[in-house]
């Protein structure tokens, strides 16, 4: 049901009501989300200025350079170097704390009920967080070199 103040003013209402709430239950009222932004517009990347072959030649260098730059195992390779430069990051960071509520039987007026807080962190020891991180430099160095060879 509309609030009585939009009924008939032609604009949408800012919250909504239930119909019908039990007896000793106020009303339940529901407020539109204004938090959620709308969806982000697609990036299109704007075309290459290629010289038209009717205007001007290309020389070797400018057809080598064209060549590189639309190589897709290139590109398939720099992703990787990327991805592991990532990688290296997250193995070195240490576990997220954890924060939480648990409550069973609630509702039973106080007389049975259990409820309770509880925090958890897990502690990495033994320098594991710099071997993880030795680990993946030499995944960064396996994906370097990959690319190397892929652009020679």
């Amino acid at each position: 049901m509309v609030g009585p103040n939009h009924a008939n003013s032609g604009q949408a209402p800012n919250s909504f009501e239930s119909p019908q709430a039990p007896l000793g239950v106020p009303a339940m009222r529901v407020q539109p989300v204004a938090h959620i932004q709308p969806a982000q517009p697609v990036i299109v990347p704007e075309p290459l200025d290629i010289p038209s072959p009717a205007t001007s030649e290309l020389t070797l260098a400018e057809l080598e350079e064209m060549a590189i730059s639309f190589n897709p195992a290139l590109a398939k390779a720099q992703a990787l170097v990327d991805a592991t430069r990532g990688k290296w990051v997250q193995v070195g960071l240490p576990p997220n704390t954890t924060l939480g509520y648990s409550g069973q039987q609630i509702g039973s007026h106080g007389q049975a009920e259990q409820q309770g807080v509880y925090i958890q962190q897990k502690f990495v020891r033994g320098h594991k967080l710099r071997l993880n991180r030795a680990i993946v430099d030499q995944e960064i160095e396996q994906a370097r070199s990959s690319l190397c060879r892929t652009d020679s």
